[in-house]
């Protein structure tokens, strides 16, 4: 997606601290501690439901065709640049795939 301009509006739109970004990879790699943040910010006791760490409906991973990448890098890399200036990991990760599908 074309996250900058939707951010952009939302930035116009609410004051920075009634607005929490979060981050897909989060959910897979963190989800203990997403839900301890997404808690905190809320101001709801900090909840932890059991299986909170099983997978669900998991998928099959595919592969992108090696062209499809580089075009995908080449299209998103300038708006991967500036969300990684202003938010930094997982979406620095994200830049570097970008970046190594191009090289």
């Amino acid at each position: 997606g074309d996250y900058l301009p939707m951010l952009d509006k939302w930035d116009h739109a609410l004051p920075s601290e009634e607005m929490k970004i979060l981050f897909f990879d989060d959910i897979r790699s963190r989800p203990r501690e997403l839900l301890t943040e997404i808690d905190q910010f809320l101001g709801l006791p900090v909840h932890h439901p059991a299986g909170l760490e099983r997978r669900i409906n998991q998928s099959n991973a595919r592969t992108i065709p090696s062209s499809i990448e580089r075009h995908l890098a080449e299209m998103h890399l300038p708006a991967l640049e500036q969300l990684a200036d202003r938010f930094g990991h997982p979406v620095t990760d994200w830049l570097d795939h970008a970046r190594s599908a191009l090289s």
